[in-house]
């Protein structure tokens, strides 16, 4: 019982310092951004991807303007950085220096006309969604498909993100209605109902959400919430490492706060 309320206590103390004054960590306002295992903070604004170190200083930067808008990012493998155009229909692999590796992936060219997200799936393969027909579609790095899966949640179905669970299973986040699991053959296998979230991110067996202002740890297997942070209304991302907390506010500029664990 004591243990339990030092948690409590513990959390909420946690809580209520995020809730205080948050200095810019990277004084460059983006669009949107992501955090490597390495504490690597890549933040990126139209066609520009920048690399910042875990001190916050400018490592690297990206830019193809022939290719429009960056769509979104994939750090989860700090070696291979995957790139998605989502106007231009291109995919590109960038190394640790934010070099391209390669040839860009045309998703044109291999029929694939209407994919909103594209994320690694493993080392070797890439996810894709096709919001057009609906499908989970995995490929290998060259974009040969492997296997495609009917997403049969109805019109509205509209996943924002994508992520690799510990036990390998790959993840359509729909912040509207929650987490649809599907395993790594693409087959589905559950949902988890957790509606109107801002962002999420997945950390060891606990799914990490943004909702309300309030950052909270979801146990999938106890099927309950634990608050992490408090005041973050002005908050429209953010990323949880084992030390640090990384957040994305309103003015587009990152803050950077250390985890106090208690």
């Amino acid at each position: 019982m004591k243990k339990a309320l030092l948690l409590i206590i513990s959390i909420v103390a946690l809580g209520l310092s995020y809730a205080q004054e948050r200095p810019s960590f990277i004084h460059r306002q983006c669009d949107h951004f992501t955090v490597d295992i390495q504490e690597n903070v890549y933040i990126w604004k139209d066609a520009t991807l920048e690399k910042y170190d875990p001190d916050g200083n400018l490592m690297s930067n990206y830019s193809n303007y022939e290719l429009g808008d960056i769509c979104n990012v994939d750090a989860s493998i700090p070696s291979k950085i995957l790139v998605f155009h989502k106007e231009a229909s291109v995919i590109t692999i960038l190394d640790n220096t934010l070099s391209p590796v390669g040839n860009r992936l045309s998703l044109f060219e291999h029929n694939l006309f209407s994919v909103t997200l594209a994320a690694f799936a493993g080392a070797n393969r890439i996810a894709l969604f096709d919001n057009s027909t609906h499908q989970l579609i995995l490929t290998d790095l060259s974009l040969n498909i492997a296997s495609t899966t009917p997403v049969n949640f109805g019109e509205q179905f509209n996943p924002t993100s994508m992520a690799i669970a510990l036990d390998k299973s790959i993840v359509l986040i729909d912040t509207t209605y929650g987490l649809f699991f599907f395993d790594n053959f693409g087959t589905f296998e559950r949902k988890i109902l957790l509606p109107n979230i801002l962002a999420a991110q997945w950390q060891g067996n606990f799914f990490v959400y943004l909702k309300d202002g309030k950052l909270q740890k979801y146990d999938i297997f106890a099927m309950d919430s634990i608050l992490i942070a408090d005041g973050l209304a002005d908050i429209t991302e953010f990323r949880l490492t084992n030390k640090k907390l990384f957040l994305l506010g309103l003015d587009g500029r990152i803050q950077c706060r250390p985890i106090v664990r208690r």
